[in-house]
């Protein structure tokens, strides 16, 4: 039972009382039994003011508890004329006021760090107590490629490999480049915050694939621009002096057959550094509509007599209906040849190479034996191959058509163990009806 009622029934049980026992006046005395009505109006009124004083601060007290609870800050009490309870209001309305300027400051500062996370180009995960992911912001989407509801409360372990096992080594605040499918490169920062009273964890990552590869293409560019200069200058000045030696008569055939030799190493001397040259000197891009379709049959049929030949076995797989995209055809054309011969080459007499066409992007697997971790991080490295004659030039020059056309690409061994070269059409007109 509340305890304004307890004091109420425990008036009305003492007045009644207090009347019945004034009734027995009412006859003898009648003017003892008005002084005793009028004696119990006036406790009835003391009663009140009683009331009054201690009853309506409990109520107070309560009803603030109560506006507490709800985290209600808007709630204040107006002064009731006693100096106590008064000063108890105002201290209460301060303490109320303080707390509603707290949580709007709060609350603000909340929303403008979820506008910063969301508008930052560089990615944040967030972790929750056990490590595990919490939230992403849309930079780190795009950087992972699935969104924050296919990744939520999965270990950092199982995101892409190895990518996902390098975050989960990282140190407390020690930045780190971490390399992924061997063409993207990210400084990734682990750090710590306490939230309600616990420490949890985040992690940062911001994409430098463009300005190492800026910095890279600078470097290579000067440097091989200077060599074709020099050395075709060269060899055009040592063959002319060389074929006037051998136009001279009178000279034996073994001197001609030499001068012949050396003219001919000079030549394939200047058609190497001309492949040098042609990877620092590919064009932008003139993109046009093309049909995937199509293009991809075409180089089906190009490709096909090179697989047979080696024993592989080249199936194309497309969907019902045309995706049209906006590229360079004969760039991506140089694209595909470099790729698809890569993959016959790896796939081996009695492999198979599968081409297949998909919404999300065009896949080239192929069933040789995979690639070595080792090789997985030089992968796209001016110059890094991996073939006893290569130069490292076919996959430099797919990686520059493919940034070029702002297509993301990817070169990895899956864990089925096919080996996947992946092209993602971003800029699509549509699908054709």
């Amino acid at each position: 039972m509340r305890l304004p009622i307890k004091y109420f029934l425990y008036l009305g049980v003492l007045h009644s009382l207090f009347f019945v026992l004034s009734l027995l006046l009412l006859r003898d005395k009648p003017l003892w039994f008005l002084a005793s009505e009028l004696a119990i109006l006036a406790s009835l009124y003391l009663a009140w003011r009683m009331y009054r004083a201690f009853i309506v601060p409990v109520q107070l007290m309560a009803s603030g508890a109560e506006s507490l609870k709800q985290k209600d800050f808007s709630v204040q009490f107006n002064r009731v004329g006693q100096r106590e309870l008064d000063a108890l209001i105002e201290v209460y309305n301060q303490m109320i006021e303080q707390l509603r300027l707290e949580r709007t400051h709060l609350t603000e500062q909340h929303y403008l760090l979820q506008k910063l996370i969301s508008a930052s180009p560089a990615g944040i995960m967030l972790l929750d107590l056990d490590g595990h992911i919490y939230s992403l912001n849309g930079a780190a989407e795009r950087i992972l490629g699935q969104s924050v509801a296919a990744v939520q409360g999965r270990s950092l372990q199982e995101l892409l490999p190895p990518f996902g096992w390098e975050l989960s080594e990282l140190g407390t605040d020690r930045a780190r480049v971490i390399q992924a499918s061997g063409n993207r490169f990210y400084r990734c920062i682990k750090s710590r915050f306490i939230d309600r009273g616990f420490e949890r964890q985040f992690i940062m990552v911001e994409e430098l694939t463009e300005e190492i590869l800026r910095t890279e293409k600078g470097a290579y560019d000067k440097v091989i621009r200077m060599m074709s200069h020099e050395v075709n200058n060269s060899i055009g000045a040592v063959n002319s002096i060389l074929q006037s030696v051998a136009a001279h008569n009178g000279m034996s055939d073994d001197f001609k057959d030499a001068i012949g030799v050396a003219v001919n190493r000079n030549l394939r001397l200047s058609k190497f550094m001309g492949n040098f040259a042609d990877v620092v000197k590919i064009p932008q891009p003139r993109r046009e509509p093309t049909e995937l379709q199509d293009l991809l049959q075409y180089m089906h049929r190009f490709m096909e007599s090179q697989a047979l030949k080696g024993g592989v076995s080249l199936q194309l797989h497309l969907p019902d209906e045309p995706l049209v995209v906006q590229l360079d055809r004969e760039q991506l054309e140089q694209v595909l040849v470099n790729v698809i011969k890569n993959a016959l080459e790896a796939a081996g007499r009695g492999g198979r190479v599968d081409i297949r066409l998909e919404p999300a992007g065009l896949r080239i697997l192929n069933t040789g034996p995979g690639i070595p971790p080792e090789v997985q991080k030089k992968l796209f490295t001016p110059f890094y191959s991996t073939k006893p004659q290569g130069q490292g030039i076919g996959l430099m020059l797919v990686r520059e058509i493919l940034r070029n056309h702002q297509f993301p690409f990817s070169l990895q061994t899956l864990p089925d163990g096919l080996t996947e070269f992946w092209i993602g059409f971003n800029t699509p007109l549509g699908v054709n009806a």
